[in-house]
C-alpha cells in the first residue's frame, strides 16, 4: 500500500512516531559511544521531541527506564500525530465538500 494512500491520521501518527524512534535511537547511540556520560549528546536531546516528554516526567518525579522511556514518547507523539493528521485530513475534506 502506498504512502499517499493512508488516511491523514496514520500518516501524521508514522511522522510523529517515526521522528521520536529517530532521535531516540540517536540519542541512544551518541550515549553509548560517547566517553564522560554523554554530555556531548545533550544537543540531540534539545532539539529531539523527547525533551518536552522528558521534561514533564522530571517535573513530577517519575522515573523510568530509558526503554520505557522512548516507548512513552513515541507513544505520545504518534497520538499528537494522528489528532493533528485527523484534523489536517477533515480541513481538507471539508474544502472539498465531500464527506
Amino acid at each position: 500500500m502506498s504512502w499517499k494512500k493512508w488516511s491523514y491520521w496514520l500518516r501524521g501518527g508514522m511522522i510523529g512516531g517515526g521522528t521520536t524512534f529517530a532521535f531516540g535511537v540517536l540519542l541512544y547511540v551518541c550515549t553509548w559511544f560517547t566517553p564522560a556520560g554523554g554530555f556531548l549528546c545533550l544537543p540531540f536531546l534539545f532539539f529531539s521531541p523527547l525533551f518536552p516528554i522528558a521534561q514533564i516526567f522530571d517535573s513530577f518525579g517519575f522515573h523510568f527506564f530509558p526503554f520505557d522511556f522512548l516507548v512513552i514518547g513515541i507513544g505520545t507523539w504518534f497520538l499528537i500525530g494522528a489528532f493533528i493528521g485527523a484534523f489536517f485530513g477533515y480541513v481538507k475534506r471539508k474544502k472539498s465538500g465531500t464527506r
